[in-house]
């Protein structure tokens, strides 16, 4: 099996992120947990480290499951500090979803055995630009109207202590305006919550 595996990597050798990613253990990537509000947003890494990086592009783009899974334990060690009744992964639109076949962050928090995952009571009901691809002042207001609360689950909202779940945060723009749609469905608190600040 190793000769198997051997050849094939000599074929098909590993993508540099991917390689990143199988070297991060898991007292390197403890390190690597920093917490830091900005932007009325707790963030737990720094996106500039090379192997944050690498997590973020393979969890993704590449469905990793060992991104997922190193992402997720992440993220799981600082929810379960927090007083929630559930956790919200920032939606995608659905073409962006169908495109990619599945949501990073809710796949992360699967992974991470996160339970009371809710990813029906908040929708995203436009497609936008990425926000990686526009400057700042045009990221401050692609998302206006972009997220909503379905009528069917305003009662699961109304009082309830979420935390908001996203896997990059540059700006706060995308969870501040997810956050705020949930607060006017009358959620009691929303924490807002990002594997990586950029």
């Amino acid at each position: 099996m190793d000769v198997v595996r051997t050849i094939l990597s000599l074929i098909f050798p590993p993508r540099t992120e991917e390689t990143l990613v199988a070297s991060i253990t898991d007292d390197v990537l403890q390190s690597l947990v920093l917490p830091k509000d900005i932007y009325s947003c707790t963030t737990l890494t720094d996106y500039t480290d090379e192997r944050i990086r690498a997590l973020v592009w393979e969890a993704k783009y590449q469905a990793n499951t060992s991104a997922h899974e190193r992402i997720g334990s992440v993220l799981a060690q600082h929810i379960t500090t927090i007083e929630h009744d559930f956790v919200i992964p920032i939606p995608l639109s659905p073409q962006r979803r169908a495109s990619r076949g599945y949501n990073q962050v809710e796949v992360a928090l699967r992974a991470g055995h996160i339970s009371q995952i809710e990813t029906d009571v908040l929708i995203r009901v436009r497609d936008t630009v990425p926000q990686t691809h526009l400057p700042r002042s045009r990221r401050l207001t692609n998302l206006v109207g972009a997220f909503a609360v379905p009528d069917a689950a305003r009662v699961k909202v109304r009082g309830a202590r979420i935390v908001l779940v996203d896997d990059v945060c540059t700006t706060g723009t995308t969870l501040e305006e997810a956050r705020r749609v949930l607060m006017r469905a009358g959620a009691a608190r929303v924490h807002c919550l990002a594997f990586a600040r950029s």
